[in-house]
Order: structure tokens, then sequence, then C-alpha cells
């Protein structure tokens, strides 16, 4: 692939990978690898059996791992607070085992609070999870 005196690709095919896109993740896995007549390597990224993403920059890339497995899972009812320190009891309805755009070192959670206020809290750190009730 690459030529006397170039780097090699940073990713190969197959590995699990993502990329930040208008500050979505998406996540996927590398199709193919392309080099340009400068050396730069562009890659493809498979998405769910397609290929969404074309000609992404190396640098744009993080490679896909789970640090920790989720301690919760979907389904449980815990005890968590927000990012302001405040308490609420809600269900576990998506566990993200590689954890948010900022802090992507821990799970992240979307809670649903069944309380007065009946609202969604999305990508709440598994760090914030004071206790599992059931």
């Amino acid at each position: 692939m690459a030529e006397a005196g170039m780097a090699e690709p940073k990713f190969k095919a197959g590995d699990p990978v993502f990329i930040i896109k208008f500050l979505y993740k998406v996540s996927g896995e590398i199709a193919e690898v392309h080099q340009d007549a400068d050396g730069v390597y562009f890659y493809d990224i498979l998405v769910d059996g397609q290929v969404t993403e074309r000609n992404v920059r190396e640098s744009a890339i993080r490679i896909r791992k789970i640090l920790n497995p989720p301690k919760y899972s979907e389904g449980g009812i815990v005890r968590f607070k927000d990012s302001q320190g405040y308490e609420y009891t809600g269900r576990i309805c998506v566990v993200d085992p590689y954890g948010t755009m900022e802090r992507d070192d821990e799970p992240s959670y979307d809670i649903y609070e069944e309380g007065d206020a009946k609202c969604l809290y999305k990508h709440i750190r598994e760090s914030w999870v004071i206790e599992c009730i059931s």
C-alpha cells in the first residue's frame, strides 16, 4: 500500500472507528483505504453494511473501543445526577458503551426521568449514576 519511504496508514480495513460529523458521532468500520499522490491517506467508512462516509481524512477518525464495559443495562432504574449536580431517578433507555463526544473514556446513558417532569436526559456519564435501584 505505502511506497518506499512513505508512512503506513494508521487504520486498516475492518477497524472499528467513529467520526464526529456535524456534532454527531458516526460509528462504523473502515471499508477501504485510499492514498493520494501526496501520500495522504483517506478512508471509506462502512455503517450498517453500507459505505456512507467516503474519503474521510485520517485526522478525523478515532478508534472505537470499549475501555470499560457498562455497569448498567437498558431498562434498569437508576438514581443519577445531571451536569449541574441535581439528582433524579429514571429508567435507562439507551446504553452507549463508547461514551460521549466529550468523554469517550466511560460509557454514557440516555435516561428517562419518570417523575413530574417526564424528561429524557441524554449522555449521562456512568460516573454520574449514583446507584441502581432495580
